[in-house]
């Protein structure tokens, strides 16, 4: 014996979310589909309901996509931020000619060092000002922050150089010149200390001409803010994609939308011994 019934609902009035499945181990696979539902006062899916729901996820996990299944939808699947940049130019440089650029230790590359009557020089140029086998060293003094300092990444980056030769960060020489042809990008983080900092270039030139050219900046490089997900039910469904890390607890998923009442979803994500790996 079998019996369906059709129902004419109500007006939506709440969102549900039902989970495939619970228990869920904590051992960086496992995966939740939770079906995200708008019913009516009585708990009945509103198959009129396409409405855009918000959510947000706390715990040890993440979320990997939203869907809908509806086929003409142009709606985001996965919601990727990227790593958010703050930078700031490096002026005030000097230059003066040197007998060995090449040398690991170049005393006027130091800290400290008074290049106040050495000739200034715009790094923002196109060329220069070095001429044929010449060789000089450029120096800058800069001024960072221990706020500053905690970024994820903290990158010295040189529009062009022109020439070749080495870099030195605080006195200590840390690389070689990159290619003329495009920007040389050198993760410094790790050489800088709160207060102000000296970064000198020594060069050497075998053409028309050489030198620190298109601008040099300090970039700092923030970890990217967590995406806001979201998701616009079809026929009144759709779906959230979370999967758990190693580290066990509660995953919470929360969804709103305007005008319906909230509903905060807990799955537990128990201890779980993962599958053997290559890192």
């Amino acid at each position: 014996m079998a019996e369906t019934r059709v129902e004419t609902t109500g007006a939506p009035a709440a969102i549900r979310l039902t989970p495939a499945h619970i228990g869920l181990r904590a051992d960086g696979e496992d995966i939740a589909v939770i079906t995200v539902a708008v019913v009516d006062t009585q708990g009945r899916v509103v198959p009129t309901a396409d409405v855009p729901v918000a959510f947000a996820f706390a715990g040890p996990g993440r979320t990997l996509g939203v869907g809908n299944g509806d086929p003409a939808g142009h709606e985001a699947d996965v919601f990727v931020v990227a790593p958010s940049t703050r930078a700031r130019a490096i002026d005030g440089w000097r230059w003066k000619k040197i007998a060995d650029p090449y040398a690991e230790k170049i005393p006027e590359a130091a800290p400290g060092f008074d290049d106040s009557k050495w000739e200034k020089t715009d790094v923002r140029r196109k060329s220069g000002p070095l001429g044929l086998n010449e060789r000089g060293l450029f120096r800058a003094t800069f001024t960072v922050t221990a706020a500053e300092l905690a970024a994820d990444a903290v990158e010295l980056r040189f529009g062009k150089i022109d020439g070749g030769g080495h870099l030195f960060i605080n006195g200590k020489r840390i690389g070689p010149t990159g290619d003329s042809r495009s920007a040389s990008i050198y993760d410094v983080k790790a050489l800088l200390a709160p207060g102000p900092n000296t970064v000198a270039v020594a060069l050497a030139n075998y053409g028309a001409s050489a030198g620190l050219n298109q601008g040099v900046e300090l970039r700092l490089h923030d970890p990217p803010k967590a995406p806001a997900w979201s998701r616009s039910t079809f026929n009144g469904l759709a779906q959230i994609i979370v999967q758990t890390t190693k580290q066990p607890g509660t995953l919470e998923l929360s969804a709103r939308a305007k005008g319906l009442a909230p509903i905060t979803l807990r799955l537990p994500a128990a201890p779980a011994v993962p599958r053997p790996s290559v890192d």
